[in-house]
């Protein structure tokens, strides 16, 4: 139309009866695994059903039972990463990270098991766990004579899209009498790409309730600045592909500067990951960077070893956290 040309692609899975099934159901599930091995050669390509598909789908079947008993089993569990103030050295906020203790593959990291929980459906039970524990043990570490801590709980787009997380968060902090202040939910910038204006209701109602909002790994993904004022954001994290970068010389430098004044005229917070030397931390906040977090200070570890940890790095608190 108008003279506009059009280009239209297609991923194809066929699957044949009987040779790969003799019911509806069963061809259906073969030709929506072939299609999605279609998709991740490539896309416009056709794939047929074959053994290779079959196992992977019973893979993928397998491993969502396996997580959908593990949350209601108990065996996710949250490690905790200090977030470091770069000019005081003060830990003011940690990073929960969850991890699956399968009883039989061990500590499984979020990477592995994080996509499947939102392609079956549990990221929303997950998330809902991952909040009342953060949360909970942020009280925890009060009663053992800590500071308060600000947790930061990592959300996935596809909890922000289901519309209804305000009202897990309000429960979360009802429950453990956390302030609300001490909660930072970790927004992808994926999340912030979509409907503009259901998503701008929904992170109002959350900024209503009074937790901040962090963009992780920003400049990594659907870098958008406007969004930085329209979403009121408290916090940009520097993805650790930047930090890597100051080895670059100034071209790196340029860009974790520009990133930092951005902020900073904007009044957000920055925080580096992925810091490893001392050198690091200190050319990060020469550059305007005011927090950071990574292998140098401590890597994400379970609760009872960050409070030994915490009392090992500040001593005039360990007096208190031995005593309760």
């Amino acid at each position: 139309r108008d003279g506009l040309c059009i280009t239209c692609g297609s991923s194809i899975g066929i699957a044949r009866f009987p040779y790969d099934g003799d019911t509806f159901e069963t061809l259906l599930n073969r030709a929506e695994a072939a299609m999605a091995r279609a998709k991740a050669d490539g896309r416009n390509a056709f794939r047929f059903a074959d053994a290779e598909v079959d196992l992977d789908v019973g893979e993928h079947l397998r491993l969502v039972s396996e997580l959908r008993a593990g949350i209601d089993r108990g065996e996710l569990e949250l490690h905790y990463q200090p977030i470091v103030h770069l000019a005081s050295g003060r830990v003011g906020a940690v990073e929960a990270l969850v991890r699956w203790r399968h009883p039989e593959r061990g500590l499984v990291a979020p990477g592995a098991f994080i996509p499947l929980a939102e392609r079956s459906g549990l990221i929303h039970p997950l998330g809902a766990w991952a909040l009342e524990e953060a949360a909970a043990q942020a009280r925890r570490w009060e009663a053992r004579g800590l500071p308060p801590l600000v947790v930061s709980v990592n959300v996935s787009p596809v909890q922000l899209a289901q519309g209804e997380l305000d009202v897990v968060v309000q429960r979360v902090l009802a429950a453990n009498a956390l302030p609300a202040k001490q909660l930072l939910l970790e927004l992808t910038e994926s999340s912030l790409v979509g409907d503009a204006e259901p998503l701008r209701n929904r992170i109002a109602r959350l900024r209503a309730i009074g937790v901040g909002l962090s963009i992780d790994d920003f400049g990594t993904g659907y870098s958008n600045l406007g969004s930085l004022q329209r979403f009121d954001v408290q916090a940009l994290k520097i993805d650790q592909r930047f930090v890597r970068g100051l080895a670059d010389g100034p071209q790196g430098e340029a860009i974790v500067r520009a990133i930092a004044q951005l902020a900073a005229s904007l009044g957000i917070r920055t925080v580096a990951e992925g810091i490893e030397t001392a050198e690091e931390a200190q050319r990060l906040q020469a550059l305007g960077c005011d927090a950071g977090q990574g292998h140098w200070w401590g890597d994400a570890m379970p609760a009872a070893v960050f409070t030994r940890w915490y009392a090992e790095r500040f001593p005039d608190h360990a007096a208190q956290v031995a005593q309760r």
